[in-house]
């Protein structure tokens, strides 16, 4: 099994592997990242290879999160053997986020500065479909992959455009184009759309009123100028959130 069928295996059971290059955190699981590993030689010290191999071994008992190899080979080389005990002392789990954008990490809510300022930072990662937080910190770029029931991002403004698809202005202070894939509504009639580089985005009231507006008599579609984007129903799952 090569290197990137065992990181597709380990990503089914949401577990990513993490490499500080050059102040930021690569992760193994996007193939450009897995590209400048390669070309830097870091996946082919002996050591990483052996904690990767055990990682994999050890895939079914180890929890979803954000696990770091450097510092786990570095200790193999150190003590010249691999404890499994020590997995979990480099670990970091995902940040959740709940059906009502409710965010907390290790079931503590996040809430005031911290919370805006992991929302300026939030960014999606089409590849992999994961929302993450990344920010400048302590010299070095801190970086953290979201677990969401919902789609943390927020539509906050809509803007229609002639000819064009409307731009959404979004919680992270930027703005993407919504695309035609579809609009989505639940049972709490919340309104989703899909975005260009932001992955889903869950309107607030005001664009989500603007847009359902342009339904049509059947209700099956919105009219945005000759564009029909068809609308769907969605409905969640009950879950017991932190």
């Amino acid at each position: 099994m090569d290197i990137r069928e065992t990181i597709d295996i380990l990503r089914q059971h949401d577990i990513f592997l993490f490499f500080l290059q050059e102040e930021r955190f690569l992760d193994l699981a996007i193939a450009s990242h897995r590209d400048t590993l390669a070309v830097n030689g870091m996946l082919d010290d002996s050591a990483v290879q052996h904690v990767i191999h055990q990682l994999f071994q050890f895939k079914d008992q180890l929890p979803g999160g954000m696990y770091f190899p450097i510092p786990m080979a570095r200790e193999l080389r150190h003590s010249g053997a691999f404890d499994p005990q020590k997995i979990m002392s480099w670990y970091y789990e995902f940040i959740f986020v709940d059906r009502n954008q409710q965010w907390s990490l290790k079931n503590q809510r996040i809430e005031g500065k911290v919370f805006e300022q992991f929302v300026s930072n939030l960014n999606y990662e089409p590849e992999i479909g994961r929302y993450y937080v990344e920010y400048y910190v302590e010299s070095r770029w801190d970086k953290c992959y979201l677990q969401c029931e919902r789609t943390p991002m927020r539509g906050l403004q809509i803007q229609f455009l002639k000819n064009e698809l409307p731009l959404i202005a979004l919680n992270n202070g930027r703005q993407d184009t919504m695309l035609r894939d579809g609009v989505w509504l639940d049972a709490d009639e919340s309104c989703l759309v899909q975005t260009t580089s932001h992955g889903e985005i869950l309107l607030a009231d005001m664009p989500r009123f603007l847009l359902l507006d342009r339904l049509n008599e059947e209700g099956t579609h919105l009219v945005i100028d000759s564009v029909m984007i068809p609308v769907l129903f969605r409905d969640y799952p009950e879950t017991n959130t932190p």
